[in-house]
């Protein structure tokens, strides 16, 4: 029971430790995979390109939202 606890604690700390851009990447990321696309069929989807997708993805560049 130990092990859970702090499993979960630390979850907690790391989803604070991260920033919103990086947690937003990984849920696109997630989805992406759930509905069984490669990263170049959600670029192609977006007209963006793989490269962007990536970088959204692993929260090196942030998403604008001003769109």
């Amino acid at each position: 029971m130990p092990c859970i606890q702090v499993r979960k604690m630390c979850m907690n700390i790391l989803c604070i430790t991260m920033d919103i851009h990086s947690i937003i990447g990984i849920k696109i990321k997630n989805r992406r995979k759930e509905l069984g696309l490669s990263g170049a069929d959600l670029a192609n989807k977006l007209n963006l390109s793989q490269q962007q997708i990536s970088r959204y993805e692993n929260g090196i560049n942030k998403i604008p939202i001003n769109h």
